[in-house]
């Protein structure tokens, strides 16, 4: 009979297996009888309710050095029970419903085993194994036998060095008291004896406890523990703390890679073997039951397991060439495009081993998208050394040549990105709820900041700071004036449609915080005329401080501009002579939202570059007239930038996040400064715009161009680099690293290309 009394249960006279080897092409197969079946599963529940019923008391511990960087938002809790170390590690799942934790922790086959083994613990796992899999009597209720062998992690000073771990387990997933929970106890079969060289490990009570909460969020808690015997000694606690947190820190990467909204498809990467193609199906949201029946669904060819849901983390991918319908675990390339669950940085932690290196100026490449277009890169001019950068000036002239060592990893696979036009419409229709999101944020009233002081932070004058601080997401808001530029111009500026332009312009902008960057996808307007800009980018930042890894982001950019008089703020519709002299209304918003999305073509770098996958939520920029104080034309434009950082429910922003919001936001200031370096760009590269010398009549001048002044020996000659005449010091505009006249700074003189224009 089976019992769970005990932390081992013995099948002896009911299980018939073979000779057991971790042979992935033959995995063996355990047959198990329908009473012992339900005698396990009837056992196993009580397991989990113990599980969820356990009240211990659990100390907090601080995630260790080596562990911390990559495990960041875990929390860490251990109890002693004898000699026995009970560990348990929590992470908060925002965006995820039970449906999607039911279909994840599900594995039915050995194919979803494995992967899911691999997912939340990869190097560690040696074999991942399905001996047995029940017949599915409730669409809650699973049960399943497996066999586990892990590497145990490294560890310093210990010799010799543990010997690898295999578990012969069940894993019984169920609804217990609200909450799902996914029990993994260690059972003892004969056919199943320990091998040599390898210890024999016992899970006790451990598992996955997922507590949904009132706000929506999900709370994850993965409980370990491991009961020594007489073959497997006492695991360290510094090995089960490291598994313990890896499982959970993983998890969010795992959610974040097959989550999907009801309102977008799946981005396909074309494999080289066979053309597959996606086909984009439109469900509705389901509810937050446990088993949704009513709702359409559609079994997979692969695995057969129960109806996959199309929900938002069970994606359903159809493959022509086949005629296959797949689950989002059984698909090969599983590649969709989705807000990622947010992953946090709450202490300052660097990967052991690893020095932080500098990677800005990287060597300019063009955009994935588009191949054809011409490759440039800017070197840095004596001024860009002495400017005033909000971070510590470590990037000199000696750093400037430097190959960056980030993008071949973009690009790795970047090239292989298909984005079909029903996918380009869901990345529309995402950018435009984002663009929603960011205007109701400024109707949001907001708290006026004073910038922390510290002896390396540059003050901004002539910008306004503003902070708001939710239970999710600390946001701050940077207001700046300029001159009454054409504010097409400012959405031509952000645009950046080529690598080589977001490059430019983006190292203008964040100055010594540029690390790298790259464009993988852009999208040309929905109609003619219309000044909407949609890319897919890639970005590398600076962190606060130069001991911490880098930032980086995967993210969507969408820009466009609106009526503000329209109920529904349609488009507005630029027509052909407002893109030159004559100014846009009024009554006209401008929008350009950064907004992270998951690219699995684009996943996360490797920890031995020291760089974190964090996201962009509710930024970018609103850019608007200022109303005339008396009459007349409106005096210039207001530009809004928003930054928010992502925090723990439990948490507050820490300094060191909101230093990083502040400074980040701060670099709205150099809009003005980009907006003219790409001015001069622009009329250095058309053939009939400006001379590329200086005329000979301009340079035997003997008056100013802009005054009339005749030159001196205390008046002497400076060409402008725009329109190559002849000024005196006095008439060059001071406020940009570049030497131009100020007739050519005149707002209404400029004018940039823009990318819906022929």
């Amino acid at each position: 009979m089976a019992c769970l009394s005990g932390p081992l249960v013995h099948l002896d006279d009911h299980v018939n297996t073979g000779s057991m080897t971790l042979d992935r092409h033959h995995p063996p197969t355990t047959v198990v009888s329908l009473d012992i079946e339900r005698k396990m599963v009837k056992a196993a529940r009580v397991r989990a309710r113990a599980l969820v019923q356990r009240d211990v008391p659990m100390a907090r511990i601080e995630l260790a050095d080596n562990i911390a960087a990559s495990a960041a938002g875990v929390s860490l809790f251990h109890h002693l029970d004898g000699g026995k170390h009970i560990v348990k590690a929590t992470v908060v799942l925002p965006g995820t419903t039970m449906n999607d934790m039911i279909s994840m922790l599900t594995l039915r086959t050995a194919q979803q085993y494995s992967r899911m083994m691999q997912s939340l613990l990869g190097d560690l796992v040696v074999g991942a194994i399905t001996l047995h899999t029940a017949d599915a009597t409730d669409e809650s209720d699973s049960l399943s036998l497996h066999w586990l062998t892990l590497q145990p992690p490294h560890q310093r000073d210990v010799a010799p060095p543990p010997r690898p771990q295999d578990y012969v387990y069940l894993q019984h997933t169920s609804m217990i008291m609200g909450r799902l929970v996914s029990l993994w106890h260690s059972i003892t079969l004969p056919s199943m004896p320990p091998r040599a060289h390898v210890d024999r490990g016992t899970f006790h009570q451990s598992g996955f406890v997922v507590t949904p909460h009132a706000n929506g969020h999900i709370t994850a808690s993965f409980f370990l523990s491991v009961v020594p015997t007489l073959l497997s000694p006492s695991t360290p606690l510094a090995a089960l703390c490291h598994i313990a947190s890896t499982c959970a820190s993983r998890l969010l990467s795992t959610v974040a890679t097959l989550s999907l909204p009801s309102h977008l498809s799946i981005l396909h990467l074309t494999p080289s073997t066979d053309q597959c193609h996606m086909m984009c199906q439109t469900q509705s949201k389901p509810h937050d039951g446990i088993a949704p029946s009513r709702q359409q669904a559609i079994a997979c060819n692969t695995c057969q397991q129960r109806p996959v849901y199309l929900s938002c983390a069970s994606t359903k991918s159809y493959n022509s060439s086949v005629n296959d319908h797949l689950c989002a675990l059984c698909h090969t390339t599983p590649t969709p495009l989705s807000p990622p669950t947010p992953t946090h940085v709450t202490t300052p932690s660097s990967i052991a081993g690893v020095h932080s290196v500098s990677y800005r100026h990287p060597p300019s490449c063009d955009s994935v998208a588009s191949p054809a277009s011409s490759s440039s890169s800017s070197s840095a001019t004596s001024s860009a050394a002495k400017s005033t950068s909000m971070w510590t000036p470590r990037h000199t002239l000696s750093l400037a040549s430097i190959p960056s060592v980030l993008y071949p990893h973009i690009q790795k696979h970047a090239n292989r990105l298909h984005v079909t036009p029903e996918l380009e419409a869901d990345m529309r229709d995402m950018g435009q709820a984002a663009v929603d999101a960011l205007l109701g944020a400024m109707q949001t009233p907001m708290l006026a900041l004073t910038p922390p002081s510290s002896p390396d932070s540059h003050v901004v004058h002539d910008v306004e700071l503003y902070e708001a601080n939710t239970s999710h997401l600390y946001t701050v808001k940077a207001v700046v004036t300029l001159p009454p530029y054409n504010m097409l111009d400012v959405m031509a500026l952000l645009d950046m449609r080529t690598t080589s332009g977001f490059r430019q312009t983006m190292r203008t902008l964040l100055d010594g915080a540029f690390v790298d960057g790259a464009v993988l996808h852009a999208a040309p307007p929905s109609s003619p005329q219309s000044a909407e800009s949609m890319t897919l980018n890639w970005l590398a930042v600076q962190n606060s401080k130069v001991h911490l890894p880098h930032r980086d982001y995967v993210f969507l950019k969408y820009g466009n501009c609106y009526r503000r008089c329209s109920r529904n703020r349609r488009p507005a519709v630029i027509p052909p002579e407002s893109t030159a002299e004559t100014p846009p209304p009024n009554d006209m918003v401008a929008v350009s939202v950064w907004e992270s999305v998951d690219l699995a073509a684009c996943g996360p770098l490797p920890n031995d570059l020291n760089i974190l996958r964090l996201n962009f939520r509710r930024c970018g920029y609103v850019i608007e007239s200022v109303a005339p104080r008396s009459g007349g034309d409106f005096d210039g434009i207001r530009v809004s930038f928003f930054m928010s950082e992502e925090v723990l429910s439990s948490r507050s922003v820490s300094p060191l996040g909101k230093a990083w919001v502040v400074r980040m936001a701060q670099s709205v200031e150099r809009l003005r400064q980009g907006l003219m370096e790409q001015y001069v760009r622009e009329g250095r590269r058309t053939d009939d715009a400006v001379p590329r010398t200086v005329p000979s009549v301009a340079r035997s001048s003997s008056r100013c161009h802009c005054c009339a002044k005749r030159f001196s020996l205390l008046r002497r000659r400076h060409p402008c680099q725009l329109c190559c005449q002849i000024v005196c010091k006095r008439c060059l505009d001071k406020q940009f690293q570049l030497d131009l006249c100020v007739a050519c700074c005149v707002p209404t003189s400029v004018s940039l290309i823009k990318y819906w224009t022929p």
